[in-house]
């Protein structure tokens, strides 16, 4: 294990922890202290759009109900939360990358398939590689003209 074999390794690993749940908390924090009014929150408009913390934040008040508005978040809840949505966002990151790394893989043993891919990139975005983000960036659906790399990422999930 990395930590038990070199000394700073432990040491910046609660580091890493430490300046993570600080980031976390003051996030949690803040979305608490800036609620909308609860009647605005239960809409069906505000329901669509929710984050993770949006969500914790709403069992939260279902649970404390009147002391929800009168004190702080509760430090049992706060930690648990804290902990839930760490987890899921590096369990989305985790998911994304391992997904594009298999895409890379499946590509590099189907080269009839990458070829095809290369010529819809050609096709769209031209070979000059360094243009591609401005292209992206001033026509937004250019990425709709990619139905071969599209039934890809399809395929491989």
């Amino acid at each position: 294990m990395v930590c038990q074999s070199h000394p700073s390794a432990s040491g910046l690993a609660i580091y890493n922890k430490w300046r993570m749940d600080r980031f976390v908390g003051e996030v949690l924090n803040e979305r608490f202290s800036s609620r909308p009014d609860k009647e605005a929150a239960n809409s069906r408009v505000a329901k669509r759009n929710r984050t993770v913390i949006d969500l914790a934040l709403d069992t939260y008040h279902e649970e404390e109900g009147a002391k929800y508005t009168t004190t702080g978040i509760d430090t049992t809840f706060k930690r648990f939360a804290m902990n839930q949505i760490k987890t899921f966002m590096f369990a989305a990151h985790d998911t994304t990358s391992s997904t594009i790394c298999y895409i890379a893989y499946a590509l590099s043993e189907h080269v009839e398939a990458l070829r095809k891919v290369r010529q819809e990139y050609d096709e769209v975005f031209g070979t000059d590689l360094e243009q591609t983000p401005h292209l992206i960036k001033k026509d937004l659906y250019l990425l709709n003209k990619l139905p071969y790399t599209v039934a890809i990422i399809k395929e491989i999930l």
